[in-house]
């Protein structure tokens, strides 16, 4: 038969498990969890701030990329309109999240090649340029030449990861499954740089749009 000490024993732990269990619940419905893409086992802020919402942005110091902040809920993934593997459309829960604003610029990638832990791009040039990679007048434009080995390499290197499909979808098309980031218009010139309209690369952030 249970003693009575052990009795209230037994029935402090359960109180204390049934308060942390609240206390969890609490922080999903606040948003507090998963800080995990391209930031795992970070958290951006020293104290997870519950009124982050879309728009939040925070500067990773290790090497100067603005992230933008990823709220938890649900979203539309993939398509009934699309490639075989694009179907069918459904929803998908994750958990809030940081990402990078914007593409991993050469002088972001110049500083893990210069730390000894990346391998330069494949190639220095781009498509019209001599001289591309470690030419200062292109530090803000997009590395390219890298396979996903080297940037796999360089999210380690930076304290982050490559973001999983689902997020990175959830990122690029809003919660309700548009077509483009900025929404189903048709792309022009003002909104990206495609189908050859400019010929090469162009600076990081240029559309803001």
């Amino acid at each position: 038969m249970m003693s009575k000490r052990m009795r209230w024993i037994l029935g402090f732990v359960i109180v204390v498990m049934i308060a942390g269990t609240f206390y969890l619940a609490y922080l999903v419905r606040q948003g507090v969890r998963g800080y995990g893409v391209l930031a795992q086992e970070l958290e951006p802020t020293q104290t997870p701030d519950p009124h982050l919402g879309i728009g939040s942005e925070y500067l990773y110091e290790m090497d100067g990329m603005k992230m933008v902040f990823i709220p938890s809920g649900d979203f539309l993934l993939g398509t009934n309109n699309g490639n075989r593997d694009e179907k069918p459309e459904h929803i998908v829960y994750l958990d809030a999240y940081w990402i990078d604003k914007t593409e991993v610029t050469n002088r972001m990638y110049m500083l893990c090649v210069k730390s000894g832990s990346c391998l330069p791009p494949k190639q220095s040039t781009s498509i019209t340029r001599d001289q591309y990679f470690g030419k200062p007048e292109f530090a803000d434009y997009p590395v390219i030449f890298v396979n996903w080995d080297q940037a796999n390499t360089y999210c380690e290197w930076a304290g982050r990861r490559l973001p999983t499909e689902a997020e990175w979808e959830k990122a690029a098309r809003g919660e309700n499954g548009n077509k483009y980031p900025w929404g189903n218009t048709t792309p022009d010139k003002s909104l990206l740089n495609f189908a050859g309209i400019i010929g090469d690369t162009t600076r990081v952030g240029s559309y803001p749009a």
